[in-house]
């Protein structure tokens, strides 16, 4: 303990004037728990009060140590850079010829990872050390008591190198709590620690239940296997019917294909400029990376080595010709993030695969390539994803709708359907027919299920892992290409309503009698968010049919208990109420609710109530940010 710290400054009028009105006060009970306090010169375009810290023993951590990830800071200065370059050399020399090419990739990045641990820790203790000195010398000084020359000549010099390393440590918490400010002087170290925190306490899971009628429990050892057999459970496919999937495919009216054109471009060699391409695109991108912990950054040093760039193209068009992948490149450790309804239950956290970045690269300029060809085949009515189409577009149709349904009266509905784990049920054996259905090539197709299927994947939960669970199905969620393949796979459910002539959906009156009226407006779509428009109960019928079929053929699945109705016209209707009881939809959206329904983000308002809880709401939260920034 620094028992004459009272004695030192802690604020700073002015150039010549300073004064201690900072305090901490201990309770006496908390005392024997303090092992150290200390006073910190921060830098001056943050606050003009020193910080005054004390330093606890509370216990252990709730949370394990989870995965490392390379500081991308690092990757930019010239000392690890240099620093790189002189082990790479090193590196490079200690390949086994006899390796295959994907066992020299995983070397060279496992032997980067080691050196880049090593430089971060010594870097690290040196900046600590070099704050710490720094502190203690200008508290040296000022106790001596110097005179104002002395104090005016030797203070902004200390305080320019201390600000300077606290700067370093500020955009750590910035790349920490995932956030980038907008404007020079913004970053407040307490937001970025209170961000910080609350992304912490949001992924932190506090227990797990079995399955719904049993008690949580709360033991890591506990939830461990919970986790690992929900998972397990999940990615394990139920078997299709190879010659049902191809009938269904065949059913689809009218179905484009791609172009030789379109597949000699998603088949051209992978060149080494556009993997750097790539990576520049999202290399100061805040990310997590995977088990390797090399983000966008460090990938950005490595490829534009030229000694390295041989191997790094025979990775690539290895992966891409031959489907064969590094075994690091199949190694997911996934994630989970909080949904809406009981935490207790892991149906409500969404599963982030943490894959590492050069995989992701690989994805990334086939999800480039594929961007360019895949409007062709993709209809109007989906909007995620997809190159010139817009989230707003799915909002304003529904408005339009809905104002259109109020102005004559109409009875219809729209339902806001709920696929159940949209993402992780999709199989691999439906998406491959589906790929090739719209003419995909044989080799890219090959490419992309051995990538994205047999995966090993570990659970993070608060830190810790599971053991290896087989991911048989689903695109792995976080990956650059995962959102363009379920667009692929969910394209097939949306044809065949669209040409279903027993559904009607939502029809719209002619403008005139000289102009035929727009095409019924049946599905919107944006990811795994369906509405589909019913105008009579023979629609939901027909929605039904369609929906058990998709699930035969692809093992989607449909949860009505979670499923949301919208009365189109803002009334309820009770013949509809008693249709949607039956089949448990019990949550439908009309006037009556003090709350609006929220589509894709955006506030769907039926009445003037609504209309201004959105208002408050919206007034509210500039307020609470406005708050947030004063501090």
């Amino acid at each position: 303990m620094n028992d004459d710290l009272h004695e030192l400054p802690t604020f700073k009028r002015n150039d010549t004037t300073s004064s201690t009105i900072d305090y901490i006060f201990v309770n006496q009970a908390f005392r024997t728990q303090v092992i150290a306090s200390n006073l910190h010169k921060l830098n001056a375009s943050w606050t003009d009060h020193s910080l005054l810290s004390v330093t606890c023993c509370l216990g252990p951590s709730p949370s394990g140590l989870g995965l490392w990830r390379g500081n991308p800071l690092l990757a930019r200065t010239p000392a690890y850079q240099h620093y790189l370059r002189q082990h790479l050399d090193h590196i490079l020399l200690n390949i086994d010829s006899g390796w295959t090419t994907q066992k020299k990739w995983d070397f060279v990045k496992r032997q980067v990872k080691i050196m880049t641990l090593s430089f971060a820790i010594d870097y690290s203790n040196w900046r600590r050390e070099m704050i710490r000195q720094l502190q203690s010398d200008r508290n040296r000084f000022l106790r001596s008591k110097p005179p104002m020359d002395a104090r005016l000549q030797h203070l902004p010099i200390l305080d320019q190198q201390i600000a300077t390393l606290q700067q370093e440590l500020s955009e750590i918490l910035a790349l920490k709590a995932n956030v980038r400010w907008q404007e020079a002087g913004e970053t407040s170290v307490k937001y970025l620690k209170n961000l910080y925190r609350q992304r912490t306490v949001e992924q932190h899971i506090t227990a797990l239940r079995p399955n719904d009628s049993t008690d949580p429990v709360e033991c890591i050892d506990r939830m461990l296997p919970i986790a690992q057999q929900f998972y397990q459970s999940l990615f394990t496919t139920d078997s299709v019917d190879d010659h049902q999937v191809e009938q269904y495919l065949a059913e689809i009216q009218g179905l484009l294909q791609l172009t030789d054109d379109h597949t000699d471009h998603l088949l051209e060699p992978i060149t080494i400029d556009e993997i750097i391409h790539e990576t520049a695109r999202v290399e100061n991108k805040v990310n997590s990376p995977g088990e390797d912990g090399l983000g966008y950054a460090f990938l950005y040093q490595l490829f534009r080595y030229p000694p390295l760039q041989d191997l790094v193209l025979e990775v690539y068009n290895q992966a891409l010709s031959s489907q064969k992948f590094p075994t690091s490149w199949q190694e997911l450790w996934v994630r989970l993030l909080a949904k809406k309804g009981d935490l207790a239950s892991l149906k409500n956290w969404r599963p982030i695969s943490l894959i590492n970045c050069d995989a992701k690269i690989y994805t990334r300029i086939i999800n480039s390539r594929m961007r360019q060809v895949i409007s062709s085949i993709i209809n109007r009515c989906q909007t995620g994803f997809m190159p010139n189409r817009f989230i707003a577009e799915n909002g304003l149709a529904l408005n339009i709708v809905m104002e259109h349904a109020r102005r004559c009266n109409r009875n219809d509905i729209a339902l806001l359907l709920d696929q159940e784990k949209a993402y992780d049920r999709v199989h691999p054996s439906y998406l491959r027919a589906v790929m090739l259905k719209f003419g995909f090539p044989l080799v890219l197709v090959n490419s992309i299920i051995g990538l994205f299927f047999g995966n090993k994947v570990r659970i993070n939960i608060n830190g810790h892992f599971t053991d290896e669970i087989n991911q048989y199905r689903g695109p792995r969620q976080g990956d650059p290409l995962s959102p363009l393949l379920f667009n692929l796979a969910l394209e097939s459910f949306l044809r065949h309503i669209i040409q279903d002539n027993s559904f009607l959906g939502f029809s719209f009156a002619p403008l005139s009698s000289n102009i035929s009226p727009p095409p019924a407006l049946k599905v919107l779509a944006y990811a795994d968010d369906v509405c589909v428009f019913l105008s009579f109960p023979e629609d939901f019928v027909r929605v039904q049919y369609h929906l058990h079929i998709y699930g035969e053929v692809s093992n989607a699945k449909v949860n009505l208990s979670k499923t949301e109705a919208i009365f189109l016209n803002g009334y309820a209707s009770p013949s509809w109420q008693q249709m949607l009881l039956q089949h448990q939809i019990v949550k439908w959206h009309d006037h009556t609710k003090p709350q609006p329904l929220r589509y894709l983000g955006f506030p769907v308002i039926q009445s003037l109530a609504q209309r201004r809880y959105v208002e408050n709401q919206l007034l509210q939260n500039v307020k609470t940010q406005c708050g947030i920034y004063s501090q």
